[in-house]
């Protein structure tokens, strides 16, 4: 989660799996989605974004996880660890 107290927003970020029933979480076959969202203080989420793509390194598909994000509140960027 990153905070922007000026804007009173925040961003958070995180995962869904998506084939809980595979054995290994963090094998070769496990699918993940990632989730990217801006939040408002009250509660309203301003947009959510969904990532999804195919690992370089195995080329499964689904494998996108988000670790962590932060955001530079003089160019607006965000940048997620995925």
């Amino acid at each position: 989660m990153a905070e922007v107290p000026e804007d009173e927003v925040f961003y958070g970020c995180g995962d869904y799996w998506e084939n809980e029933d595979s054995v290994d979480p963090t094998g070769d076959t496990a699918q993940y989605s990632a989730g990217i969202f801006k939040m408002n203080g009250d509660g309203r989420v301003k947009w959510y974004l969904t990532l999804s793509g195919t690992n370089p390194t195995t080329g499964m598909g689904k494998q996108d996880r988000c670790y962590g994000l932060s955001v530079n509140t003089q160019s607006g960027f965000i940048t997620a660890l995925m």
